[in-house]
């Protein structure tokens, strides 16, 4: 009974060994192998009729990979030491088919009372496994390969900010070495400045350390940060250095919180922008006082210039024979086009600095439109030219802009056309490119049929001090600087500007410019216009200007009879005095100029609310009376109020106003003595 019960455990212990998933081999203490399960069977390749009573190293042979040497024994191993023994990695079993296969093993000696009397093997099959560590190292060997090939250092950092991995860049980046920075806090390893004393995060000054907040941050928000700039001092061979650092924070995945930092010197980079930056302030600078000595350079030539230029006109009107006046002139032609070159590089200068301002005003375009007309046909005719111009009916009569700018461009662009023009004709045509209910956009093309630019040198009409002819045998003066003005006004003013040409053909500018202006009106009513030029149709009953139905009246004195006085129509137009409409319109025009210089001085010691309104009123009738160059002063004085300029105004207008009373008391006295 007892034998059975014995036979039935073998078989019941032998039904369990046989279902395992793990290979089992049992020997004796001599190492003979005693047992063999299915799965030992499969795994070796050996069957286990031919492999019990066979040496357990013929059966199981185990080599190291990847050399091939033979490992030792573990049977002898584990009855040596008594207790289980295991393999070592990377150890393979040798099959049957003399294939390797990775495996994992356990030996256990098998005691029966205190004595040793055999060995169990326990083993399975890892060579999915190992070929997954394979890869995995593979692919690590590969990363690392491409951290330590990136020109920028990097590092893991935990949430204590202890590095516990980093690359060779960041190494050399700080002139350390891995022992001193692994498992180290970041500040300790690399000497920075702020953790001599103390340590990386105990010194106050840590408490501002970016590098640390945004360790946390990444760590806390879980979100990357890249290209944060923050400049550290470190120390070098004892050697303080300021490096400037561009960091990135990237938050790892799992289970301990880490962050990958990447670090980046740029301080060859700062320096060089710096270096930069201290040249341009430099040249800054440099402009500024240059422009400010061209201003400052200008003034003072053009302050005797324009004296000489005084003088010149009265030596014109002092007596002199024809030769002399023709000599006298021409010094004078010489002297108003340095006048003009200086000019054109005070305003250069100006925009260049970017101190030019432009208003923005009501002015009647249509009224200024037909005085460049005027002038220019004027000065085209002097030289045979045929000159045609015509005004688009639906532009708005009263636009807001600058009007003086908008003059000196096209009078720049109207004076080129007709010097640059021997014999045909120069033509400009005003369209109204758009209009909304605010704004009109308004397209100025000037042709002419003069010489004409080639191809090659369009590119330098728009740049300064440049011209399409720069030889010295040129026929044409000038400094270069004009059109390069005016196309910079020109996109001052939110406009462009563009040129078309052929050498022989003529030229031609196409300018197109947004105006805005008061649609609240029709545009053809007289009371847009009215109020679009308050500096005609203003009353003041102490000066004694008035408006009389459509006409502008001064009177000589405030309290005068209104059939008397100077009169204007509501174009500007001036009337001859009634009680001079028997004379010729050269004495009637001269007599109102000398009443309305009478009246300015009823101006001094006003607030100059008027003076616009006087200049303008003194060019119209100095203008009537022939008088060019007294009309020319009152232009500019109408321009220097227009700026504000009050005071400077008001003189030019007073030095108008003597100078008339000076000649008109000449012409008494040559009528008394005769």
């Amino acid at each position: 009974m007892q034998d059975t019960q014995v036979e039935d455990k073998d078989r019941f212990l032998e039904a369990i060994l046989s279902s395992m998933g793990d290979g089992v081999l049992v020997t004796d203490s001599f190492g003979k192998l005693l047992f063999m399960n299915p799965k030992a069977e499969l795994l070796t390749g050996w069957h286990k009729a031919d492999a019990v009573n066979m040496p357990f190293e013929t059966v199981f042979p185990l080599i190291e990979s990847p050399s091939g040497r033979r490992v030792e024994n573990p049977i002898a191993k584990a009855l040596k030491a008594g207790v289980p023994v295991g393999l070592k990695n990377y150890t393979a079993l040798v099959t049957a088919s003399k294939k390797p296969m990775f495996i994992s093993a356990s030996c256990s000696p098998i005691y029966s009372g205190s004595s040793a009397i055999g060995v169990v093997v326990v083993f399975r099959d890892i060579d999915r496994i190992k070929l997954i560590e394979e890869e995995i190292r593979k692919e690590k060997d590969n990363l690392k390969n491409v951290f330590e090939a990136l020109p920028i250092g990097i590092m893991l950092v935990e949430a204590d900010f202890t590095v516990k991995w980093l690359n060779k860049p960041l190494l050399e980046l700080f002139h350390t070495t891995e022992q001193q920075l692994l498992n180290r806090r970041f500040g300790d390893g690399v000497c920075c400045k702020n953790s001599l004393l103390k340590g990386c995060g105990r010194q106050d000054s840590c408490i501002e350390c970016e590098l640390q907040k945004y360790i946390s941050d990444a760590l806390k928000n879980r979100v990357s940060q890249k290209n944060l700039i923050v400049q550290r001092t470190f120390i070098f061979d004892k050697t303080p250095k300021d490096l400037w650092l561009k960091l990135s924070f990237i938050p790892m995945n799992g289970l301990i919180e880490q962050a990958v930092v990447a670090v980046e010197d740029i301080t060859e980079q700062k320096e060089y922008e710096n270096a930069l930056q201290k040249s341009r302030d430099e040249s800054a600078s440099a402009n500024r006082i240059k422009s400010e000595f061209i201003a400052n350079m200008s003034h003072e030539i053009r302050t005797p210039l324009n004296g000489i230029i005084g003088m010149m006109e009265l030596l014109i009107n002092s007596g002199l024979n024809d030769e002399q006046v023709e000599y006298i002139r021409l010094a004078k032609m010489s002297a108003d086009t340095l006048l003009k070159v200086i000019g054109n590089i005070l305003d250069f200068s100006r925009i260049e600095s970017g101190s030019v301002t432009l208003s923005n005003i009501p002015f009647d375009f249509a009224l200024l439109m037909d005085e460049l007309f005027k002038m220019h046909e004027a000065l085209a005719l002097q030289k045979g030219l045929s000159f045609k111009a015509s005004l688009d009916p639906n532009i708005p009569r009263v636009l807001k802009g600058d009007p003086d700018r908008l003059r000196q461009v096209l009078n720049n662009l109207l004076g080129n056309a007709i010097k640059f023009t021997d014999s045909g004709e120069v033509s400009v045509a005003l369209t109204c490119a758009g209009l909304s209910k605010t704004a009109a956009d308004v397209e100025f093309v000037i042709s002419d049929t003069g010489i004409g630019i080639s191809k090659e040198k369009m590119d330098l009409l728009f740049k300064r001090f440049s011209q399409a002819d720069g030889s010295s045998t040129r026929r044409h003066s000038g400094a270069g600087l004009g059109l390069a003005i005016s196309k910079q006004l020109v996109e001052l003013m939110g406009g462009s500007i563009k040129a078309e040409s052929a050498i022989g053909k003529g030229s031609t500018f196409k300018l197109k410019i947004e105006f805005q202006y008061d649609c609240k009106k029709p545009l053809n009513e007289k009371e847009q216009l009215n109020k679009a030029q308050p500096s005609i149709l203003t009353d003041s009953g102490e000066l004694g200007i008035f408006r009389k139905q459509e006409q502008i009246v001064i009177l000589e004195s405030p309290g005068q009879d209104e059939g008397g006085g100077i009169h204007f129509n509501s174009n500007c137009e001036l009337y001859a005095k009634p009680k001079m409409q028997a004379n010729t319109a050269s004495e009637g025009t001269l007599e109102a100029l000398l009443s309305l210089a009478e009246s300015v001085e009823a101006l001094k010691g006003t607030d100059f609310s008027h003076i616009e309104e006087t200049a303008h009123r003194l060019k119209i009738a100095a203008l009537g009376a022939g008088e060019l160059l007294l009309g020319e002063k009152a232009f500019k004085a109408e321009l220097l109020s227009r700026k504000g300029r009050f005071v400077d105004a008001f003189n030019l207008c007073l030095s108008i106003a003597k100078e008339v009373n000076a000649r008109f008391k000449e012409d008494e006295n040559e009528d008394f003595n005769s």
